[in-house]
């Protein structure tokens, strides 16, 4: 019987999308019918905060921090070889867009997105050579890679030369259960008393960095207040990640202090009810692999304007209003058409429902076995 080994070291309790994507794909790989038996790989501290996984019988901890990735990136050379040689697996899956060093033999990875050599400027300088590096020596190693957009795949053939057909599309699922739930008033008020929440609000979800574009995004949200007098406040769900100052400097000079308000990480299990509170959800960012807040968005019933580059309009279909992410004026009117028209509201609301259906996480995880079957059979 083969084994795969899964790379989620790098996971921590507020990784995001990441998580999402991460404890989805292994929670229905599991449950699939296979003859592929499973190593877990997690870093010791992520499992001794989640009793979950630490129950699996196929999790193994290692010493490597999911929080302390320059610590981890140095002692991944000793402790893969180490841990690989203890516990021996045929093929080895690394979701995480990078093969870490220290790890030889048969490897599919996962890439999410090329944002690191589009944009490397929007990074900080170690990080983005670092992970350029990286995600070129995957892309040549891996036997197979997974793209989890059109998107995605078409960029990697193009700005990293690797054939077509070494990769694979496999969309990410998503559940939508949790963002369709109904909330009881009393449950509405304590999120709505602990996120300090006010009774109109646009909503934007994602750390502070700047390939979220939220410098613009203030730019519009203040034409918004000044031109068209909205009574809506922004909200921003998202921790501190990188060169995030000059966010703060342009709110405090465009005087919107008291009118955005940030809520830092959000526990997961909050934040459906903060979409279902929002009137409008916007992702301004200029640069994304997929894009899970739209869908979140979508299933919670709020109407989306975004981007209208990258993945976006591959992801969202008919199901959102596009802006040109680069264009202050236009990302302003859209919001505007949304907030101001309860009818196209509705439209898109509908839209969305039906647009979340073409993902599922059953699905994803079944292909991504099936690939692991393709590879180890070949």
């Amino acid at each position: 019987m083969k084994r795969v080994g899964i790379n989620a070291v790098v996971l921590t309790p507020r990784s995001g999308g990441l998580l999402t994507y991460l404890s989805n794909l292994i929670d229905h790989i599991l449950a699939l019918p296979s003859d592929i038996k499973f190593s877990l790989f997690f870093s010791r501290e992520f499992l001794n905060d989640d009793s979950r996984y630490a129950e699996l019988p196929q999790s193994i901890g290692l010493p490597l921090s999911g929080s302390q990735p320059k610590t981890r990136i140095l002692k991944e050379l000793l402790v893969w070889p180490r841990t690989l040689r203890q516990q021996p697996i045929d093929l080895f899956h690394s979701p995480i867009s990078y093969i870490p060093l220290g790890v030889s033999g048969p490897a599919i990875v996962t890439i999410h997105d090329l944002g690191f050599f589009h944009y490397p400027a929007h990074y900080t300088r170690l990080r983005c050579k670092y992970l350029q590096k990286m995600i070129a020596r995957a892309a040549r190693k891996a036997l197979k890679i997974i793209a989890i957009s059109e998107y995605t795949k078409n960029d990697i053939i193009e700005t990293l030369g690797i054939p077509a057909e070494k990769i694979e599309c496999i969309y990410h699922g998503f559940d939508a259960t949790p963002f369709r739930a109904t909330h009881i008033e009393e449950q509405i008020a304590r999120i709505r008393a602990k996120y300090q929440l006010p009774e109109q609000f646009i909503l934007a979800v994602g750390h502070l960095e700047p390939r979220k574009n939220y410098l613009r995004l203030l730019q519009a949200f203040h034409q918004l207040r000044e031109q068209q007098k909205i009574p809506h406040h922004l909200i921003i769900v998202g921790q501190e990640n990188w060169l995030y100052k000059p966010f703060y400097e342009l709110m405090h000079q465009l005087k919107l202090n008291n009118a955005v308000h940030f809520t830092g990480f959000v526990d997961q299990a909050d934040l459906p009810a903060i979409y279902q509170l929002a009137d409008v959800f916007i992702l301004p960012t200029l640069f994304e692999g997929f894009g899970i807040p739209v869908l979140e968005s979508m299933a919670a019933g709020t109407p989306v304007v975004c981007s209208n580059v990258a993945s976006l309009p591959e992801i969202g279909q008919q199901a959102a209003l596009y802006f040109n992410p680069y264009e202050v004026a236009d990302m302003s009117e859209k919001i505007w058409q949304l907030i101001n028209n309860e009818q196209v509201q509705q439209q898109f609301i509908q839209a969305g429902f039906e647009n979340i259906k073409r993902f599922q996480w059953h699905e994803c995880a079944q292909k991504t076995v099936n690939l692991y079957q393709a590879v180890l059979t070949n």
